[in-house]
């Protein structure tokens, strides 16, 4: 497969060797996770397939919808996972794994898993990252034959603070703080998530000035600047963003401005990476920060 010229080979993962294992304890018997192959499907994971044997998962593998990045813009596609490593199972059922590979050019893949297995059904999360593809982290359930699946669990991503220390830049006497990061979804595509900038700005200067969303970009860790996002977003509760779309009034000298959003739709696997915020003032210059991304 090729985007924007360049091949990717995703998880063509059969003989790389061993990557890093679960550190669940096998000190005691794990309570009630029966032997037997566990399929299942996720939100984007069209199927997951794991053995269970004893204490430990073998052979987990399945298909997901991918999003690959190029510069036509992102796209999806099915793709297949496999992680080979035997994952230990803890005592209470718990397991997780974080298998890296090396794919086409020398760069690095990752694959993530996490869950709990018990009575006969597993539910957890999953996520594969690589520098121009990848998924955001998603819900799975799985269930041996005569099981029922179990609910799909939601990953709701906790809340970052924005920088570092605050505040966060100065321009021309114009101080930014970002004072938090949220994760928001679209309305009318649940699925679909962007980022919510929320940010505070004091004029320090001896002249008005505009700071909205237009003064913004947010850079991913690959691929171009975003401009925000004129789409309608609401929070983890439902409730609508307020989003700004440009045309905001000039602040005065000593003027301030709290709780203003700039939101952005970056492609699907960069959602929980970290951002770089640029800003500019007209006859002041630009800067730019790194700013936190929930996972």
């Amino acid at each position: 497969m090729t985007h924007g010229g360049r091949a990717v080979l995703l998880l063509a993962v059969f003989a790389l060797g061993a990557g890093c294992s679960s550190s669940g304890s096998t000190d005691s018997p794990t309570v009630g996770a029966p032997s037997g192959t566990y399929v299942g499907q996720g939100q984007n994971i069209q199927r997951i397939s794991f053995t269970v044997d004893g204490q430990s998962i073998t052979g987990l593998h399945g298909t997901y919808a991918v999003s690959c990045a190029s510069t036509g813009g992102s796209s999806y596609q099915t793709q297949t996972f496999v992680d080979p490593d035997r994952i230990a199972i803890g005592s209470t059922g718990a397991f997780s794994d974080n298998y890296r590979f090396a794919i086409t050019g020398g760069a690095q893949a990752t694959l993530t898993v996490d869950g709990t297995v018990t009575g006969g059904a597993a539910t957890g999360h999953l996520q594969f990252a690589e520098p121009y593809c990848g998924t955001p982290r998603d819900g799975w359930a799985a269930a041996v034959s005569g099981h029922a699946l179990p609910p799909v669990p939601s990953f709701t991503p906790a809340d970052t603070t924005g920088c570092a220390p605050q505040p966060c830049s100065t321009l021309g006497g114009v101080v930014l703080h970002v004072d938090a990061v949220h994760v928001v979804s679209k309305t009318d595509d649940p699925n679909t998530k962007g980022i919510d900038v929320e940010f505070s700005v004091a004029n320090g200067s001896t002249k008005p000035v505009s700071v909205s969303d237009g003064n913004m970009r947010l850079v991913p860790q690959s691929g171009p600047p975003l401009y925000s996002s004129y789409a309608a977003w609401v929070d983890a509760s439902g409730q609508q963003v307020g989003c700004l779309h440009g045309n905001v009034p000039l602040l005065p000298p000593n003027g301030s401005e709290t709780a203003q959003h700039a939101c952005f739709q970056p492609p699907a696997d960069q959602i929980g990476q970290p951002f770089t915020l640029s800003w500019q003032l007209t006859g002041s210059g630009s800067a730019s920060f790194v700013i936190g991304a929930a996972q």
